[in-house]
């Protein structure tokens, strides 16, 4: 009898993360842009948005975060969950001189975040998302 129970909780425990496991993504993704609405950059990051709510079939939101010259948008992100649901999207010059400038700052571009993409042409659009999460590409 002891056999046939410790059979049966073992099997319950080796289909549960199975059974009851969510992939990634299971809900919307913030895509926190450092720039206005209606500019440039934030239209690239929007036609990203775009792109990924196509292929990971889930909602892609942008919220835009220009105050600060990048720096609002990017302590948004630092200080966000590390599950991949919350990325920035900035110009690369706004986070490396943040960094430089402020290394005590509240977001640090080497200590905080992790390089997704670097879309080269125009004027080295980055995304970033956080540097302890899970996720490198």
């Amino acid at each position: 009898m002891k056999l046939k129970i410790t059979v049966v909780v073992l099997t319950v425990f080796a289909l549960s993360p199975a059974l009851y496991g969510q992939g990634f993504p299971n809900k919307p993704i913030e895509l926190v842009v450092s720039s206005s609405p209606g500019g440039g950059i934030d239209l690239i990051f929007r036609l990203i948005a775009d792109e990924l709510a196509k292929t990971l079939k889930v909602q892609v939101n942008v919220a835009n975060q220009p105050a600060g010259a990048g720096a609002i948008a990017a302590e948004k992100v630092a200080g966000a969950r590390k599950d991949g649901y919350t990325l920035l999207g900035s110009l690369l010059g706004q986070v490396a001189t943040m960094t430089v400038a402020n290394p005590k700052a509240p977001a640090n571009l080497v200590r905080d975040f992790q390089p997704i993409a670097i879309l080269h042409g125009y004027a080295a659009v980055i995304m970033l998302g956080r540097a302890d999460a899970e996720f490198k590409t």
